[in-house]
């Protein structure tokens, strides 16, 4: 919620700079843009074999990644089975 408030704020100030000075504004939006689109996240849930659980947050931009990574893991353990 942090990020997207920041966010939200730095691109209704980028945007109302525009008329002032093009590239401030220009700037401040594109900065004010990055973390609107990091604050969409998702929970992942790991539990290991003692029934430890760790939460990994993580932005949906990197979904590619991150699904590179669980189907490595799924490998790793179809072979260790």
């Amino acid at each position: 919620m942090k990020r997207f408030a920041i966010g939200l704020f730095l691109l209704f100030i980028g945007l109302g700079m525009l008329e002032l000075s093009f590239f401030g504004g220009l700037i401040l939006s594109v900065l004010g843009a990055l973390p609107l689109l990091n604050s969409f996240t998702s929970n992942m849930v790991i539990t290991n074999n003692a029934g430890q659980r760790v939460n990994i947050e993580m932005s949906i931009i990197e979904k590619d990644k991150v699904q590179q990574s669980i189907n490595k893991v799924n490998v790793a353990i179809a072979d260790a089975a």
